[in-house]
C-alpha cells in the first residue's frame, strides 16, 4: 500500500540559510528508488541503489543540482536514522549517527523550502513510495549540531528492535 502524510506548506519553515532532514525508515527492499521526505522535488532524502541519497538546491535553481550518496549498503528490514543538515557553509549526510558524506557549500536554499507542501513516505504524486515502515520524520528550520542527530538517534534507538547508533 503507498501510504504517504502530506503536509500544508508553514511559513515557520521558510529559511533560506540553513535547514534539516531528519528520518526513521525500515525498507522491505532497499533497492529501488524510493523517497522518505520530499519537499515538492526540490529537497529529498531518500534511498536509491541500496544507498542513502539526498538532493538539494542550495546555490542553483536547478532541481537535483546537488546530490550527496551515503556509503553504508542499506540492509533490509533493518531501521535506520538518516539526516540531512545544512548550515549555510556544509552540507552533511548521516546516518545512524554517524557521517555518511560532509561537503563544503554556500549559498542560499533556492526553491520551495517551506513553500512546498512537504511529504513523508512518497513523493508528492504518489511516486517513489517507501517500501517498509517509518516511524518519525522531521524538518527543521535550522542545522542540527552533530550532538543533537546523535542524541536523536540515541533517543529513539531503544524502541526499535534492532536499530543501532554509531
Amino acid at each position: 500500500q503507498n501510504d504517504n502524510v502530506k503536509f500544508n506548506y508553514s511559513a515557520t519553515y521558510n529559511q533560506t540559510s540553513q535547514g534539516t532532514l531528519e528520518w526513521w525508515f525500515k525498507s522491505s527492499n532497499v533497492t529501488p528508488f524510493q523517497i522518505g521526505v520530499d519537499a515538492a522535488g526540490w529537497y529529498r532524502l531518500a534511498l536509491s541503489a541500496g544507498k542513502l541519497y539526498v538532493d538539494y538546491n542550495i546555490g542553483s535553481n536547478v532541481i537535483g543540482t546537488n546530490i550527496q550518496y551515503g556509503t553504508t549498503n542499506l540492509v533490509n528490514n533493518t531501521w535506520y536514522h538518516a539526516v540531512w543538515t545544512y548550515d549555510g557553509a556544509n552540507a552533511v549526510l548521516y546516518l545512524n549517527g554517524a557521517v555518511e558524506d560532509s561537503r563544503a557549500q554556500t549559498g542560499g536554499i533556492w526553491g520551495q523550502w517551506g513553500v512546498a507542501n512537504l511529504t513523508v513516505g512518497g513523493y508528492a504524486t504518489d511516486l517513489f513510495a517507501l517500501n517498509g515502515s517509518m516511524v518519525a520524520a522531521r524538518m527543521y528550520n535550522r542545522a542540527l549540531t552533530p550532538t543533537e542527530v546523535s542524541q536523536n538517534c540515541q533517543a529513539m534507538q531503544p524502541r526499535l528492535s534492532g536499530a543501532v547508533c554509531n
